[in-house]
């Protein structure tokens, strides 16, 4: 895909700003294949990738397909998500921070604002299984024995 497009592989890194420098190279090739392939609009505050995707599932098999999504598609686990926004007259990318990606998630800023919150892998996995049925089941048991625990007490 990157050779149809007139893009050279392996890529030099330096191109996308500081922060995703230190990417892993799929990340990166992802990140800078997209933003190069499909310009930012400018018509959305931010737009958003999973760059932990093969090109061929985000950009379909011809790779004519723009992954930016104004909104970040499903969260999952192993998730990379980069987002790219206006600074000026720029556009910068960048990759989510777990925390962000927690907040997208739903988890409010009170939970981030402690001094326990988790690192970016663990804040991003748990963003991943916050809508997963496994979470959800969990989250209901544990209700359930709280609850049956209270009952229990109060009898």
């Amino acid at each position: 895909m990157f050779a149809d497009a007139n893009m050279k592989w392996p890529l030099a890194r330096g191109q996308l700003g500081e922060q995703l420098d230190h990417s892993v190279a799929q990340v990166y090739g992802v990140a800078y294949y997209c933003n190069r392939k499909f310009p930012f609009s400018g018509f959305e505050s931010a737009e958003f990738i999973n760059a932990n995707l093969p090109l061929q599932h985000i950009c379909g098999d011809n790779g004519e397909r723009s992954p930016w999504r104004t909104y970040l598609q499903p969260i999952a686990a192993t998730g990379m998500y980069i987002v790219r926004f206006v600074v000026g007259k720029s556009v910068e990318l960048r990759q989510l921070h777990g925390l962000e990606t927690l907040g997208v998630a739903g988890v409010t800023k009170h939970y981030m604002a402690s001094p326990n919150y988790p690192s970016h892998q663990v804040a991003t996995r748990m963003a991943g299984q916050t809508l997963s049925g496994f979470a959800v089941a969990a989250a209901l048991l544990g209700l359930l024995f709280n609850l049956r625990r209270q009952i229990l007490l109060t009898d």
